[in-house]
């Protein structure tokens, strides 16, 4: 088995400081839940750790696709561009016997 992962299955994330880079609240799974505690609290870390999931979840997959977005309109903007690299030029034959 490759340790390499599925480049298709593989999020993508957006650059420290990107003004739609998102922000993903202190992982708190080591803060509590060592040893044995009441079902009460344990119920409370669970749902804890399965919100911070949920948000860094959801923020992977928002990255993920303002990247994918951002690289469909750039190889967008290259083709548009690469198209009219391409169309000849049209020059007007001017008479030049005055």
């Amino acid at each position: 088995m490759s340790s390499v992962e599925n480049a298709e299955d593989r999020k993508e994330s957006l650059a420290i400081g990107d003004p739609e880079a998102g922000y993903v609240g202190r992982d708190m799974s080591g803060v509590f839940g060592t040893g044995t505690v009441p079902d009460v609290e344990q119920e409370i870390y669970d749902k804890q750790v399965k919100a911070h999931e949920d948000e860094v979840a959801a923020l992977e997959e928002a990255e993920d696709k303002v990247v994918k977005q951002r690289r469909a309109d750039a190889e967008k903007g290259q083709a548009t561009a690469a198209k009219a690299d391409e169309a000849p030029a049209k020059t007007s034959k001017s008479s030049g016997g005055s």
